[in-house]
């Protein structure tokens, strides 16, 4: 939503008081986790799904989608973040 200069609002979740398994935050997430979007009536979890909503909606020349190695490498760079960056900075985050 920043690359896409998007305003947005971050609404927080406490989650010492269980709220990201109350009844709202679960028709935001059925699975009581964050990221979740809301766009008017729309509702979009995991963090790569919403970050393409939000490239397609807003930016959609970020994705390269026009150009089929370009749009390759922006999902080789998704998949990256999704499966080794994740992983390793989980440990130092839950620290």
């Amino acid at each position: 939503l920043e690359e896409a200069g998007v305003d947005y609002e971050i609404v927080p979740i406490n989650f010492g008081t269980g709220e990201h398994k109350g009844p709202d935050h679960l028709a935001r997430n059925p699975f009581g986790q964050v990221p979740a979007l809301q766009d008017g009536d729309l509702y979009i979890f995991e963090s790569r799904a919403i970050c393409k909503y939000a490239c397609r909606k807003n930016k959609p020349e970020l994705l390269k989608e026009g150009d089929l190695k370009e749009a390759a490498m922006v999902d080789v760079w998704l998949e990256v973040e999704a499966n080794q960056y994740t992983a390793a900075l989980g440990p130092i985050l839950f620290e």
